[in-house]
């Protein structure tokens, strides 16, 4: 099976974001950061409360229900941004390319203009269904995309049938 595509800057993105922020051992990470500064907003709090300073301490503990609450949006919000802008860059229009990936039961081949790379099945350590794509991580963060607009229904099945015999397990959206 044989499909042609650019990837969009949308895909990208996602990618990234879900490599940065939404995968468990980020949000991992991150969970535990924001609980960590917290707590540390909350504790100054209560020093404050307990020397009689009363506006430094609901000032800190304001601090951190908005730290607890906001920063999440902001992180996401500038990861987004972040994405973005690098992918602009110059130097990574080679994401923008036409790919060509030819697919069989032993390896894929990908081509554009600048590499022609032969991937054995077993470089691929996770799969991932999405709504609108595959995912073939080669590492936790590093995947290659193959989105479903560039495969015909038939394909689409033919591809989720040879994934599912690869990996040993029913693929399905969202894992």
């Amino acid at each position: 099976m044989k499909t042609k595509f650019n990837l969009s800057m949308g895909e990208l993105v996602e990618l990234y974001m879900y490599s940065s922020y939404y995968a468990p051992w980020r949000k991992q990470t991150f969970n535990k950061r924001l609980l960590i500064f917290t707590a540390i907003y909350a504790i100054l709090g209560i020093v404050f409360l307990l020397e009689g300073q009363y506006s430094i301490a609901i000032a800190f503990i304001i601090l951190g229900i908005i730290w607890y609450f906001l920063y999440p949006v902001f992180y996401v919000k500038r990861l987004e941004n972040y994405a973005k802008h690098h992918y602009n860059q110059e130097v990574n229009k080679r994401f923008f390319l036409e790919n060509t990936y030819t697919f069989s039961p032993s390896h894929f081949e990908i081509s554009n203009e600048l590499i022609e790379a032969k991937c054995k099945w077993n470089s691929i350590v996770n799969i991932m269904e999405r709504e609108n794509a595959f995912w073939l991580f080669e590492t936790l963060s590093n995947a290659h995309i193959i989105p479903k607009r560039a495969l015909s229904e038939k394909d689409e099945k033919e591809f989720k049938d040879l994934l599912n015999k690869i990996s040993g397990q029913n693929i399905k959206v969202g894992t």
